[in-house]
């Protein structure tokens, strides 16, 4: 904190961990892959509907949205299309993942802004090497 103090770098400055949006309606699977994920330095944030996820999205600001296609309320396909039309949700990297999804589906998704598909089961290093890198901080003289 001295060190940091003294380059005139504030506490907002300091780097955070990688956050994930894990969007998934099977609570065991969003456990376990959150239990894997934080092992690996990430924090994970959670929601089982859709709909959650893009009230979410606001105030959590991950760096990844992992967001399985088959959700209770509204599907991933339409989720990524929501996420895509507003513009402070608009650059998010999203990840959709599935089970079940044919070639037909992966090019819809991809069409939607999707950066990446993951067909379940996958490791959780598949999902740490998806996060996009962020720009370290820089500290302005005010």
């Amino acid at each position: 904190a001295t060190v940091r103090a003294a380059l005139g770098l504030g506490a907002d400055t300091a780097r955070r961990r990688s956050r994930i949006l894990v969007v998934d309606d099977d609570p065991m699977f969003a456990r376990a892959l959150r239990r894997e994920l934080e092992r690996r330095g990430v924090e994970v944030l959670t929601a089982e509907k859709g709909v959650d996820a893009l009230l979410l999205m606001g105030s959590v600001k991950p760096d990844l949205v992992l967001l399985d296609l088959q959700l209770p309320d509204i599907d991933g396909l339409e989720v990524t299309k929501r996420l895509r039309a507003r513009p402070e949700t608009a650059e998010v990297a999203l990840v959709a993942m599935s089970g079940r999804a044919d070639d037909k589906m992966r090019k819809k998704l991809v069409a939607a802004g999707a950066l990446a598909f993951l067909q379940k089961p996958f490791a959780p290093d598949d999902v740490v090497a998806l996060i996009p890198a962020r720009e370290p901080a820089v500290a302005t003289a005010g």
